[in-house]
This record gives C-alpha cells, sequence and structure tokens, in this order.
C-alpha cells in the first residue's frame, strides 16, 4: 500500500476507537502499526491483512456481507468525513435515529428513554453496497450532513428512521443486513400514530410494575397473539 492509502487507513482507525484497538484486534503491535502508517516497513504482508480484516476491509475494500458498527463520540459528517474515504469513497445516504433531537420527537424521546436511559445516537449510512452504522453519544444540538454524504431521500425529515424497528440496536447489538434493510426502509413519517400507541405500551408496562428488562423479554420471545 502505498503512502496515501496507509494515511486513508490510519484515519479510518478512529471509526474503532484508535490505534490501539486496531492493533489489539488485529494481533500487531500499536506502536509497528504506527509506524507502518508513516511509510515504514514494520508489517508483514500477513499483518497487513490482519489489519485490514479488523477493519472490515479484506483486501483493501469494503466487506459488504456485514454491517460495519463504529463508535465514536462525536458526529462526523461535518469536519471529518473524511475517516470514510475507504468504505464510502463517493459519499453515502444518512439516515437518523429520531433523538438526537427534541423538536417533534418528545414521545418518542420519552418511549426509548424509559427503556434505556440516554441512548446512543444512531446514524444509517448505505451507498447502495455497503451498510454501515455509526454510533455516537447523545447530541444536544443540530449537526450538518455534508458532500458527498447527503440526508437519505435528499430530507432530512424522511431520514428519521422508525424506531418501533430493531430495538435491539439500541442496546447495541449489531444488525444483520436484513435488519439493517428493515430499518433502512422504514420511515418516521409513516409512523407517527404507531409510535404513539408504542408510547401507550410501556406506560401501561410501568402501570403494571414491569421492569423494563421484563418488557423487553417479552417483546422478543413472544408471539404475536
Amino acid at each position: 500500500m502505498n503512502l496515501d492509502e496507509r494515511q486513508a487507513l490510519k484515519k479510518a482507525c478512529k471509526l474503532y476507537g484508535g490505534i490501539r484497538a486496531v492493533s489489539r484486534a488485529a494481533g500487531v503491535g500499536a506502536s509497528n502499526l504506527s509506524q507502518w502508517f508513516k511509510g515504514g516497513s514494520t508489517l508483514s504482508t500477513e499483518k497487513v491483512a490482519h489489519v485490514l480484516n479488523a477493519m472490515g476491509l479484506p483486501n483493501g475494500t469494503p466487506d459488504q456481507s456485514i454491517v460495519h458498527d463504529w463508535r465514536m463520540k462525536w458526529s462526523p459528517f461535518d469536519k471529518e468525513r473524511e475517516i470514510f474515504q475507504l468504505y464510502f469513497p463517493n459519499g453515502a445516504e444518512v439516515a437518523m435515529t429520531p433523538w438526537w433531537q427534541d423538536v417533534g420527537f418528545n414521545f418518542i424521546r420519552a418511549s426509548i428513554v424509559s427503556l434505556a436511559s440516554d441512548p446512543e445516537v444512531v446514524q444509517f449510512l448505505y451507498d447502495g453496497q455497503t451498510r454501515a452504522i455509526c454510533r455516537n453519544a447523545p447530541i444536544p444540538v443540530r449537526f450538518e450532513v455534508r458532500e458527498p454524504f447527503k440526508w437519505r431521500g435528499g430530507d432530512e425529515k424522511k431520514a428519521i428512521i422508525n424506531p418501533e424497528i430493531g430495538m435491539n440496536i439500541w442496546l447495541g447489538q449489531t444488525p444483520t443486513i436484513t435488519q439493517f434493510d428493515a430499518l433502512w426502509s422504514s420511515s418516521l413519517e409513516d409512523k407517527k400514530e404507531d409510535l404513539q400507541s408504542w408510547d401507550l405500551v410501556v406506560q401501561e408496562a410501568q402501570e403494571l410494575g414491569w421492569t423494563h428488562e421484563g418488557l423487553l423479554k417479552k417483546i422478543r420471545t413472544e408471539e404475536p397473539e
């Protein structure tokens, strides 16, 4: 790999918690990996392959058989868009969980927060081939989505997904491709009435004395009548 490719890979390490986290996942020394990013010959071809696999980039290309699952402390779609270069070289559409903003979504925030305090903001990225989710700490203010990224469907409101689908994702589990696609095709605009009904379900469960864990267990294990 040339130096530019190595530098792009180094930037992408932020998606996985940094160079040390990637080195641990790949089974290589952090110092050797750092030197290799600078152009050194401190990693063998086999070790480089381990690094690429650990980052979901077998043979240097995005793995399209999985949903990439990243976690960051902030939203990177404004000043640090280059960290996605190896996964989405031509950009991607972005969808979003609804509780990153308060306006118009208070009833949804109340429902979800009652099940998991301070839910992570989950951003969904898709370019028609590569799928990824990026988790952030709760975001108190609006952020920008700039080229080469854009809101799903070209509109911010249409990009808000329906949180009624895929509760496991809010609990930190990586979705399957089938789950991702179901979430990607969902829209909050079409589900507001259903979500209000869900809010009533949560309220009634609390009045019955059910714990959050008990309610989630029923959702996951019981067949609908």
